[in-house]
């Protein structure tokens, strides 16, 4: 039965692999025929949704010529965000062929994006069951506008997929035990993914600090439930904890002087992060009131939300939370979705894909009270609010929002999945999964 089960999920691969393909040769063919000047550059590169892609596929292609012209060695100290790095190799493959563009990074972004749906999958089968897994997967497979994000040279996908399998681990530990062995490798493979996705979103850091924290919380109510004391789970929480407040502090331009972090008006940079306030509430005042400054610079003005509002004091921030979570759980709200001078068509789409959402929070709702007791989908569930809260509050662009927040639309579609599910099949016709 398993194996019939993993050919069915390779074909389904496969299909997403070709519907990846197809897209990425349209909108290239869009761009490079000037179909749509004003939507896709000759490149293939969104204009008006990723337009960040001009300055990295620039930026990539420089690499090459560095890379061509003056020797590896020369390529490899070069400065440039890791993402960049790895398009100029892509680019550097088969940029001779395909020339520096969207076809070229192509390699790159179908790898990225297959692996998004397969640790989808994984994350849905350890928390629910496999067919909430092959939904949520299909579902955010055809995901119109992350889809078409996925074509482009932006970092929104790698950062998306290892967060995704940061998020895996954690309720792996969380629901399963471990020798010794396996711990180490377990900790080793954690601690990976924790610095790729420090070099590629330190400015999105927060996140994997509150899921450590909720996964240790959640191990203790788990072993003060079964009365046991789970060492090795213990101790591997403890040592993660150790890595999530390590890591920022070492992995910096002087200890990696061939990587640095993105440069774009919102992304704090090390030393924004160990700001020089000296109490840790001040320090997060502080970097929440530079993250929302930087967004006043954003390109796309228009969709701004709230760009007024200054979040200077606790009392501040605490007045703004319904507010921010009004905005970064729903926004764009429907006065948003067709109005604005121009009429714009980005607009409907951002509206139709809210209002699906809307009706998938219903069905979240539904899994959240049928699965009260499980402790993994408190985990991915709370990461999820607390995600599209810190949204509502850093980011005061509507489409720098839409773009942020696909990681925990991500995880609410896992958790919607199994609740449509259990309308469909209520009582025990899904199989169950223990916490």
């Amino acid at each position: 039965m398993a194996q019939p089960l993993r050919l069915k999920l390779f074909h389904w691969l496969i299909a997403a692999a070709i519907l990846h393909l197809c897209l990425t040769i349209t909108v290239f063919m869009i761009g490079h025929f000037r179909l749509l000047p004003s939507i896709f550059d000759e490149h293939g590169i969104g204009l008006p949704f990723a337009m960040d892609s001009v300055a990295y596929r620039n930026w990539a292609s420089e690499m090459v010529t560095v890379w061509q012209s003056q020797g590896l060695s020369a390529w490899f100290h070069t400065q440039a965000s890791l993402h960049v790095r790895l398009y100029s190799i892509s680019f550097a493959a088969l940029g001779w062929l395909l020339g520096h563009n969207i076809l070229a990074a192509e390699v790159l972004n179908l790898f990225y994006y297959l692996g998004i749906l397969a640790a989808v999958y994984l994350l849905g089968k350890e928390v629910f069951n496999a067919r909430a897994a092959f939904l949520a997967a299909v579902l955010v497979g055809v995901w119109p506008s992350f889809l078409l994000h996925t074509t482009q040279l932006v970092r929104d996908p790698i950062s998306t997929l290892c967060l995704l399998m940061i998020l895996y681990l954690m309720t792996l530990l969380l629901n399963r035990e471990f020798g010794r062995g396996v711990a180490v490798l377990f900790v080793i493979a954690l601690a990976t993914l924790m610095t790729f996705f420090w070099l590629l979103r330190g400015n999105m850091w927060n996140i994997v600090v509150v899921a450590t924290l909720l996964t240790g919380v959640f191990l203790t109510i788990k072993m003060f439930v079964i009365r046991r004391f789970l060492a090795h789970q213990v101790v591997m929480i403890v040592v993660i904890c150790v890595i999530v407040v390590v890591i920022p502090s070492t992995v910096k331009s002087t200890s990696m002087p061939n990587v640095r972090p993105p440069v774009t008006p919102f992304a704090i940079s090390r030393e924004e992060y160990m700001a020089r306030r000296s109490s840790l509430i001040s320090r997060l005042i502080l970097q929440l009131e530079v993250r929302r400054n930087g967004f006043k610079v954003y390109e796309g003005q228009a969709s701004n939300i709230d760009s007024d509002v200054a979040l200077r004091s606790v009392g501040d921030v605490a007045r703004y939370l319904p507010r921010a979570a009004e905005i970064g759980i729903f926004a764009p709200f429907p006065n948003f979705w067709l109005n604005g001078p121009p009429f714009m068509i980005s607009r409907v789409i951002s509206g139709v894909e809210t209002l699906l959402m809307y009706a998938l929070y219903v069905f979240a709702v539904i899994a959240i009270w049928k699965e009260r007791r499980r402790l993994s989908m408190w985990l991915i569930l709370l990461v999820a609010v607390t995600g599209m809260i810190s949204l509502g509050l850093a980011v005061i662009n509507l489409g720098a929002l839409f773009r942020l927040r696909y990681f925990f639309w991500i995880l609410m579609i896992v958790i919607a999945a199994r609740g449509f599910l259990g309308v469909r099949r209520p009582g025990g016709a899904l199989e169950k999964r223990s916490s």
